[in-house]
């Protein structure tokens, strides 16, 4: 068969599965789920790789995991946005009762795309002005709990970085702008000289993002020396 369901019958022993239903919502491989955290913290986030049973026919999903900025070696850094997550080639196995929801992540250029399309719809200005299984079975349904709000928005997060879990740093790092030499943070608005256009932290500059926003024309110190 391809769907199990708790209610009906036990789950096939050493299985894998490529979809699985939990709390009325399907899963696929490939998705972005929310694991259960820690009481009272964030849920963690990570990549569906694999569903499958043990020979006690229990359910595990295997993930691979997006590490929050504050789980990284050297913290939460100034250039780390709110929803910035960080894509890493870290696995591990999880029951699937642990499994707290959906969640979204896109590429950055994805994200401020999205985030644009939303400031569209309300009328209001961008952050930005300036931006710089072969298995027969497929299906497995899973116990019947009451469904969340669908209307409820899916948590929502972008990357632009992958860390290397095992040698403890990221496989690349982050372009670097400005005179500080730091990367730049999607969620606060950058300025572009007009004269060598090269990117600054408006707050490195001096001048606040109002400004930076109605500002046509601006060059920065080095060119006005």
């Amino acid at each position: 068969a391809d769907s199990w369901d708790s209610r009906l019958f036990m789950a096939r022993p050493n299985t894998k599965y490529r979809t699985f239903v939990l709390h009325n919502q399907r899963f696929r491989v490939g998705e972005h789920l929310l694991i259960k955290g820690a009481t009272g913290g964030p849920n963690y986030i990570g990549t569906l790789e694999k569903i499958f049973t043990d020979t006690h026919s229990d359910v595990y999903v295997m993930l691979r995991w997006f590490y929050r900025p504050e789980e990284l070696p050297g913290g939460r850094e100034p250039w780390h946005g709110r929803d910035e997550v960080v894509d890493s080639d870290h696995t591990d196995v999880c029951p699937v009762s642990s499994v707290n929801g959906r969640g979204r992540v896109l590429s950055l250029e994805e994200y401020e795309a999205l985030q644009n399309e939303d400031n569209h719809d309300n009328e209001q200005p961008s952050k930005r002005a300036k931006a710089s299984d072969d298995s027969p079975h497929s299906s497995l349904e899973l116990e019947d709990t009451p469904a969340p709000d669908a209307s409820l928005d899916v948590p929502t997060f972008y990357t632009r970085s992958f860390f290397l879990h095992k040698k403890g740093r990221l496989k690349e790092k982050l372009p670097l702008i400005c005179t500080c030499k730091k990367p730049a943070n999607p969620d606060k608005l950058e300025i572009q000289c007009d004269a060598c256009e090269k990117w600054h932290h408006c707050e490195c500059v001096g001048i606040s993002e109002d400004v930076a926003q109605a500002t046509e024309r601006w060059i920065c110190p080095q060119c006005t020396k």
